[in-house]
């Protein structure tokens, strides 16, 4: 019942830029030189248990495949991929790549914002430092969504309810106490508790009325 009825996180498609005119970033593990070969994740001994951690489940990127290098034209991106990294013990870097070959789309993320490739030279090793202070941008949010498109992190970074959870009431307010960058387990926890105070006896039956109202509203 909760999955239909709350969704899950899920990244919004939109348009993007030329490719001709991108710059292409890549944020992981440091000790790669310019002119090394960034190579997919499968190829690296280890790797599953650092994708964990990076990701936290499959959930949330749903159509990562390990057999690709992932690059980003959005640096901040790039840049709270590496910050992951180094929550995991590992030492982190921003790099200024290549892809080799035509990069084809993530569907995790946006066109034009991820892309994925068979292989990636590294043009430049950002100067960005990181260490223990060093904390996330915040970039990903902004491409986050609940399953029927509506923003699922407002533009200060706090979480929103989704279009069914407004049907029956729900407000911004109601989850503004989780805070800036609330992980998703966390907002999906705190708008079960929500709808059952609003609507006592909240059930899948409320969940199948709604979608009944709604497709009968559409064109």
């Amino acid at each position: 019942m909760e999955r239909r009825a709350l969704g899950k996180s899920k990244r919004l498609r939109n348009q993007g830029t030329r490719a001709e005119t991108v710059t292409y970033w890549h944020g992981g593990t440091a000790g790669r030189a310019v002119g090394e070969v960034l190579v997919p994740g499968v190829q690296v001994p280890g790797y599953g248990s650092v994708l964990a951690g990076i990701t936290g489940s499959k959930k949330r990127f749903r159509d990562y495949r390990p057999d690709y290098v992932y690059v980003t034209t959005d640096r901040d991106l790039a840049f709270d991929f590496a910050v992951r990294h180094l929550t995991l013990g590992l030492d982190s870097a921003l790099y200024r790549v290549f892809p080799q070959g035509k990069p084809s789309h993530d569907p995790d993320y946006p066109v034009g914002v991820s892309f994925r490739c068979r292989s990636a030279n590294v043009l430049a090793v950002e100067p960005d430092d990181f260490d223990a202070s060093s904390v996330e941008s915040g970039a990903a949010r902004k491409y986050m969504t609940w399953d029927d498109g509506t923003p699922l992190y407002d533009h200060e970074g706090y979480a929103l309810p989704n279009q069914l959870q407004h049907h029956f009431g729900m407000r911004p307010q109601h989850l503004r106490s989780l805070g800036k960058a609330a992980e998703f387990p966390l907002i999906h926890r705190r708008c079960s508790e929500v709808l059952q105070q609003l609507v006592p006896g909240f059930s899948q039956a409320h969940v199948d009325r709604y979608f009944q109202l709604a497709n009968r509203a559409r064109p």
